[in-house]
């Protein structure tokens, strides 16, 4: 049996454990839209939804939600609870893969997706997507690292220790940096302690382009959209110059 078949869709789980808190997100989200006077029956797009920790949060606030994601593994995941919910449906593929058109009140991007678009070419692309994609009026979020803070403030990278389903999960990761292609890419090992002594390993590599701020803003405003508000984390609720390790940035499709 392979190891990492021992625990059921044992990626999915260490992304959910690890990853930000779906209450925190959340609520921002339901601010975010408020703030921008989206109205209260929405259809979202949320691009690079992960294994789908989420969707249901989206569900119960009555909305439409199609989740969008590129890993197998999430995406299986994803699927799998997708069907037990009402209004919820998944979809294989990421940002340079999205064909609606004026179908969505809000698309978003939790956790960085945005960044794993490697080449300026593919990043203007996704955001034409995205802008075709929405509603006059629509909104656009997105969340990314934001890797020049990573570069002047040198940080350790990160190591933490948590429990799923009676099991500890070791993660400890590794920074590399590539200036000449503007790469930051992120190598994480996790250790899974089974209860028989027994190790499972799993490895995982993420490769994000270095995008700034002002490049970013350059995007969305070469691409149509207006009234670009930065925000510093999820319990934020009010628009500030970014100063943290996220980039956190939303933005709206003009009304008609």
């Amino acid at each position: 049996m392979d190891k990492q078949s021992e625990v059921a869709n044992l990626p999915s789980q260490v992304y959910s454990v690890f990853s930000p808190k779906s209450g925190t997100v959340v609520g921002f989200i339901q601010w975010l839209t408020r703030s921008y006077r989206l109205g209260k029956n929405l259809c979202i797009l949320d691009v690079g939804c992960g294994p789908g920790k989420m969707l249901p949060e989206y569900a119960r606030l009555g909305w439409q939600v199609v989740g969008l994601e590129v890993d197998a593994d999430f995406y299986a995941q994803a699927v799998q609870l997708a069907e037990t919910l009402e209004r919820v449906e998944v979809q294989p593929g990421g940002f340079n893969d999205i064909k609606q058109r004026a179908a969505f009140d809000l698309v978003m991007a939790i956790n960085g997706p945005f960044a794993y678009l490697l080449e300026p070419e593919a990043q203007v692309d996704a955001v034409e997507r995205v802008y075709r994609a929405l509603k006059p009026g629509g909104v656009f979020f997105l969340d990314i690292p934001n890797l020049l803070w990573f570069l002047k403030n040198d940080p350790e990278p990160p190591q933490a220790k948590k429990s799923i389903a009676g099991q500890m999960i070791q993660h400890e990761a590794q920074y590399e940096y590539d200036v000449h292609t503007a790469t930051f890419t992120q190598i994480n090992e996790y250790t899974v302690e089974r209860p028989n002594g027994k190790e499972i390993k799993l490895c995982k590599t993420d490769e994000h382009a270095i995008i700034t701020y002002p490049e970013l803003v350059y995007l969305l405003e070469r691409g149509g959209f207006t009234k670009i508000r930065s925000y510093n984390s999820y319990r934020s609720r009010r628009a500030a110059p970014l100063k943290g390790k996220r980039i956190m940035v939303a933005a709206q499709k003009p009304p008609k």
